[in-house]
């Protein structure tokens, strides 16, 4: 197969076109050429600015209903074939790092089996990074 980045998930779009719909659209034609999908950016990445130091904080039901569900969908209905994992800390631990959501969530909840990647220098643990 051949590796190929997939569009970003976004949780704002117009009510007609649900995030979760367009992405598991997205997803199924990249993959239906033997193309490998991937998703990013995961997770509650919402800005641009700051975006290497904000720590996003976020209960977990609004996690759950409002910025998980597209990403959700990417695995249980279009079995995505990867992800990205975004700069932002989530609950004061680095996305790319983050066992609640890349273990917990991701593998243990979805059932993912695929590969993360992390954004380009999104790891911070000195055991993260290339050298």
């Amino acid at each position: 197969m051949v590796a190929a980045g997939a569009p970003g998930v976004c949780s704002t779009r117009p009510p007609q076109w649900p995030p979760a719909r367009i992405g598991v659209a997205q997803i199924e034609a990249v993959q239906d050429h033997g193309i490998i999908a991937m998703v990013k950016h995961f997770a509650v990445n919402n800005q641009e600015t700051n975006r290497t130091e904000i720590d996003v904080q976020v209960d977990e039901r609004t996690l759950r209903q409002i910025y998980l569900p597209p990403f959700e969908a990417a695995v249980r209905d279009a079995d995505v074939a990867s992800f990205m994992c975004s700069y932002n800390k989530v609950n004061g631990v680095y996305a790319c790092e983050n066992p609640d959501l890349l273990q917990g969530i991701l593998r243990d909840d979805w059932g993912f089996e695929g590969f993360v990647q992390s954004d380009f220098f999104a790891t911070v643990a000195p055991w993260c990074r290339p050298t």
